[in-house]
């Protein structure tokens, strides 16, 4: 086995387990936690659905137009979907690698539109 020193690549395999899922995000919440790591909890925002309707049945068996109450104000649930926890380099490190698709895509679309 070659010495520590000599080694000069490292290859990283990647194993995707059966339960393994994507979730959608389109927002994020969270902030450091008590012993400094980054806790980042990854939400779906959607309109509030109520719990339940009630319709009036008109005489002739068909259902009249639901009675909606005016809100006072627009209400959003943020449906959380997962909560992940790092450290401050882990933290770094991703928001580095964000930064980095961020800009490769936008070079990408840059590029496209000069063509």
């Amino acid at each position: 086995m070659p010495k520590k020193e000599e080694r000069k690549r490292v290859k990283f395999v990647h194993h995707w387990p059966t339960d393994y899922k994507i979730y959608p995000a389109n927002g994020a919440w969270g902030g450091v936690s008590g012993r400094g790591d980054v806790i980042l909890h990854f939400f779906v925002e959607r309109h509030v659905v109520p719990e339940e309707e009630v319709q009036t049945i008109k005489e002739d068996g068909s259902l009249a137009p639901i009675e909606r109450k005016p809100q006072e104000e627009l209400q959003v649930a943020r449906d959380m979907q997962v909560g992940i926890l790092v450290n401050r380099e882990q933290a770094v490190g991703i928001a580095n690698w964000i930064l980095q698709k961020v800009k490769q895509y936008e070079d990408a679309i840059k590029k496209e539109a000069e063509k």
